[in-house]
């Protein structure tokens, strides 16, 4: 049995047994949990864009929940098709299964969309989900194409954060930070500060949205000052995160004032570095790649944290110098295998072929360019 929702307004009373699916999910992805899906549905999600699909056992327990776009138009795709829906600042698509219950959830799913082609989002190869996606595609006689795959960085270890420290970086990259952190500390006193109580989440997330405005996402008004939906979508997933717990910002001061900013989501027994952001004014000494490694050292010596994922391109510069691990990302492709199938799992895979190229191609455009390109695209997003 499945129920479609459309909005966030619909979405508020499914949250309890939406919760406890969380709590039995066979893999974590808190971008799909309600602290941070209801408040991208009301302020992220175009109108009919989004549903939602809640996915019920024959008993009526809730098994699974997929959140979808319906791409009605896309230049390399002859069909409309299904896509798991990830806005900009989703960086994983996992759909949320109740363990054991993988398989019978993506049948269910695949049977609401009749016939039509699912692409699959960013979620771990090797994955609970990635597995029984694997299942359910021989099992079932589906179709599935990997259409990209990459590593981002990661961190899981049993080691403490000063083993971990001293063998994942460089003495030369040690001491080049120490070096980095007295010429802050010769301009004041500095601090690493951790916020998770709720009343001081809110004050520090203003905090975060006026700094990093400051900087160059500001400028090229890509920031969440920039556009009020974005700003509003963060307050309020930060404030219902932090209420569960889910929510912590962390802090880079000098003088009491930040010069660098994350915010850190917890699911699961993982940790997701969300978003960081860093005063330019201090740039020359690297005020974001020191506040990122006093994060992955506190996080390293909470023994609630299996995992931490960077949530970043494969070369982020900030995390990649000292985050030894990776983890492999899987986009792709479901269809059902029939003519339909194979057609949208071709023209699929041209899709991204299409998607890199593109990035490369405003990757090489003057910076200003890139940065008006980036506010029609904001501004057809609304």
């Amino acid at each position: 049995m499945i129920q479609v929702v459309r909005s966030a307004r619909e979405l508020g009373p499914l949250v309890p047994e939406w919760q406890r699916l969380v709590a039995e999910a066979s893999e974590p992805n808190p971008f799909y949990e309600p602290f941070m899906l209801v408040p991208a549905m009301a302020e992220l999600a175009r109108g009919g864009e989004v549903v939602t699909l809640f996915v019920r056992s024959d008993g009526g327990d809730l098994i699974g929940v997929f959140p979808l776009r319906h791409v009605r138009f896309c230049p390399a795709m002859p069909a409309p098709h299904y896509a798991m829906w990830k806005h900009p600042y989703c960086y994983l698509s996992t759909p949320l299964t109740r363990s054991g219950d993988e398989v019978p959830a993506l049948r269910a799913a695949m049977g609401w969309l009749s016939g039509a082609a699912l692409r699959l989002g960013p979620h771990p190869v090797g994955g609970a989900f990635d597995l029984a996606l694997q299942a359910f595609v021989a099992s079932d006689g589906m179709l599935l194409q990997t259409t990209l795959q990459y590593d981002r960085p990661m961190v899981q270890t049993t080691l403490g954060s000063t083993e971990y420290y001293e063998r994942a970086v460089s003495e030369r990259k040690r001491k080049q930070l120490r070096r980095l952190q007295r010429r802050l500390g010769q301009r004041g006193t500095l601090g690493f500060h951790t916020i998770r109580s709720s009343v001081e989440v809110e004050s520090a997330i203003r905090q975060f949205i006026a700094l990093e405005h400051k900087g160059w996402k500001g400028r090229e008004r890509t920031s969440f000052a920039s556009n009020p939906r974005d700003r509003v979508f963060l307050e309020r997933a930060a404030a219902a995160g932090a209420a569960r717990g889910q929510v912590e910002v962390r802090s880079l001061t000098l003088d009491a004032a930040p010069i660098a900013m994350s915010i850190t989501l917890r699911g699961g027994g993982g940790a997701f570095a969300f978003k960081i952001a860093y005063d330019e004014d201090h740039g020359a000494n690297s005020p974001g790649v020191l506040l990122d490694v006093e994060m992955f050292k506190e996080l390293l010596d909470d023994p609630a944290v299996l995992f931490v994922d960077g949530c970043s391109d494969p070369d982020y510069p900030i995390s990649n110098p000292h985050w030894a691990e990776r983890r492999s990302i899987r986009i792709g492709i479901l269809a059902r295998d029939s003519w339909l199938g194979h057609t949208l799992i071709a023209s699929g895979t041209h899709v991204q072929e299409w998607a890199r190229g593109a990035k490369r191609w405003t990757g090489s455009l003057d910076p200003t360019v890139q940065a008006r390109l980036r506010r029609i695209r904001r501004l057809l997003r609304g």
